[in-house]
């Protein structure tokens, strides 16, 4: 299965069953089914579903994306000059724009299926490619302290582990 083979849904625009979705991760289903809304709804960030085609009720994954920023200053001196030889600009910058994959669940019946990754790639290139969409070019994730799921993202991307 790919994300081809699925139905892209914004947070909103179509009645869902996040009921019956189940990503394995307590947190993660609490939020797509309680909290990705309200979350939107003040701006913190969107929630996207992919759904199964000849169900379209039936989340088969999801993901929530939100602004931020990399601060250099809590970055060791390496990396804080890699990403200011980045960019043109005479003087590095404290900051720059990325944007934040803050939630990522793809349901158990899925699971084997790679659509993780694809949902990284995704988000990648929707974000960060030459017509991205908010002007940024770093993504970031926020995910549990939990070696498998560290290493997925460091498998499933060029994601750094900056502590």
């Amino acid at each position: 299965m790919t994300l081809a083979d699925l139905i892209f849904s914004p947070q909103g625009t179509a009645e869902l069953d996040l009921k019956s979705f189940d990503c394995g991760r307590k947190s993660v289903n609490k939020f797509f089914r309680e909290e990705a809304l309200d979350y939107q709804d003040e701006l913190f960030g969107k929630t996207y579903y992919w759904v199964h085609r000849d169900r379209p009720t039936e989340v088969v994954a999801g993901f929530t994306v939100a602004n931020a920023s990399i601060f250099t200053k809590r970055l060791p001196n390496a990396r804080q000059k890699k990403i200011g030889r980045e960019v043109h600009h005479d003087k590095g910058l404290i900051n720059y724009p990325s944007i934040l994959l803050a939630q990522l669940g793809v349901d158990l019946k899925y699971k084997g299926s790679h659509l993780g990754q694809q949902i990284i790639d995704f988000v990648m290139q929707w974000f960060t490619s030459p017509d991205n969409k908010s002007g940024c070019r770093h993504l970031i994730v926020d995910a549990y302290d939990e070696p498998h799921l560290l290493e997925f993202y460091q498998r499933n991307g060029s994601f750094r582990l900056l502590s």
